[in-house]
């Protein structure tokens, strides 16, 4: 709910916003009223020049005016209020300028962060609020540097994955050669399935929970196993159409591949370990990942997929390139339940399934749900990737109830589906 309004004035020919409480009354200019170019000057002398700045806030847009005055390796604009508009002028400044960036909060995430920290490399933040900023609402502020903050949480987990597997994204291509050259393309599959449901299946907690709804969808939908869930299916008799795998960890093939029954088609890409493509080459079909250029090398004619760090963002990608136009998410919880991240019947590496909860993130039932930060990454990844699908052409819906709220995607209850024509 929103606790505030946003006043637009004009006065002695300058533009001003007065932020307004609307439980005591409270108002307050976002910048001097009476010299805001002179409040803007002393404030940018807290710019750091061998820094990554982030500014909250930026008032009428004085302090651009002031910024291309000082020389900063980065400087990025954050303004809290979505009803605050830059000037042509001030936009313009900053079009012209290849370090000065401007964001409303509202379009800012902290998978975007992490892009722009990443940029800078090497490089310590400095994070500076708008003198006037500090005077509203303090949980607008709050929510802002919470996000700068999971920013720069999920820059390090990424940092620690990529040092992790750095070894594994060249060596595995390489042994996955004898088998990537000669594999059918997913190219076959594009737009294959129009009008068709898929159900994408993760290994979440609520997996358990949706396993009547699966075996009645048995002629009506096809199903897709993100990568760990599919021994959590055939344990309860559920034969997934396609299996999706792209991890390269040996512990991935040992856990949740290497005694698998399961001898149906998987979906892989030429990073994945080599020891599950060995495995399942003679029903395997190949798509591509950005991170693996040498795979590109020898196979330019297989669709090249953007890399992402769960298997089922991946897998929501496939199936709308598959054509798809309805999508029903299963055990995607993004969150843990009593501590555990997996779902029963799923195969696990030893004393990895239960966490101590490390954040809290809105969930489908309008309620707090505890999480961990690397499911919070693969959360801000479906968010990212979610934008850009068309909504037009798919349908996506997730039946996790407790589980972590994705963005554009709407909660359904299982007895609320009906069932689609079969397929």
């Amino acid at each position: 709910m929103i606790d505030y309004s946003l006043i637009e004035v004009t006065e002695n020919g300058d533009r001003y916003y007065i932020y307004k409480d609307n439980y005591n009354n409270k108002k307050v200019y976002l910048n001097s009223n009476f010299s805001p170019e002179k409040e803007a000057t002393k404030f940018i002398q807290k710019i750091e020049s061998d820094k990554f700045n982030i500014i909250i806030g930026v008032g009428n847009g004085s302090i651009i005016e002031q910024l291309v005055k000082r020389k900063f390796v980065h400087c990025l604009i954050i303004e809290p209020f979505n009803e605050v508009n830059l000037s042509e002028k001030h936009l313009n400044v900053i079009k012209n300028a290849d370090n000065i960036t401007f964001y409303h909060y509202k379009d800012i995430t902290p998978l975007k962060l992490t892009v722009f920290i990443k940029n800078q490399i090497g490089i310590n933040t400095n994070i500076l609020i708008h003198p006037r900023y500090d005077k509203v609402n303090k949980k607008i502020i709050g929510n802002i540097l919470d996000c700068i903050y999971k920013g720069l949480n999920l820059l390090q987990m990424n940092k620690n994955t990529e040092q992790y597997f750095k070894k594994a994204w060249i060596m595995e291509p390489l042994l996955n050669l004898r088998y990537t050259v000669n594999l059918p393309s997913v190219n076959r599959l594009r737009n294959y399935f129009e009008g068709e449901t898929a159900i994408l299946v993760a290994s979440g907690p609520s997996l358990h929970d949706c396993i009547p709804f699966l075996q009645s969808m048995k002629n009506f939908g096809f199903i897709f196993a993100a990568g760990s869930a599919v021994n959590g299916l055939l344990s309860k008799d559920v034969i997934p159409d396609f299996v999706t795998v792209i991890d390269s960890s040996p512990q991935n093939y040992t856990a949740h591949f290497k005694d698998t029954s399961y001898d149906g088609i998987l979906i892989v890409s030429g990073s994945v370990n080599s020891n599950i493509l060995r495995k399942f080459q003679r029903n395997a079909i190949l798509a591509d990942l950005s991170i693996d250029p040498l795979t590109k090398r020898f196979r330019s004619d297989v669709t090249t997929f953007p890399s992402v760090p769960s298997v089922s963002v991946f897998t929501l990608q496939l199936i709308y390139y598959m054509g798809f136009s309805k999508v029903y998410l299963v055990g995607q919880d993004l969150a843990l339940r009593d501590g555990e991240y997996y779902a029963n019947g799923v195969n696990v590496h030893q004393g990895t399934n239960h966490f101590n909860t490390q954040l809290f993130v809105e969930s489908n039932n309008g309620s707090k749900v505890g999480t961990i930060y690397s499911l919070y990454s693969h959360l801000q990844s479906f968010n990212e990737v979610i934008q850009l699908l068309d909504k037009k052409k798919i349908s996506i819906y997730n039946l996790s109830k407790n589980g972590a709220k994705i963005n554009g995607v709407e909660y359904i209850p299982v007895e609320k589906i009906t069932l689609p024509k079969k397929r």
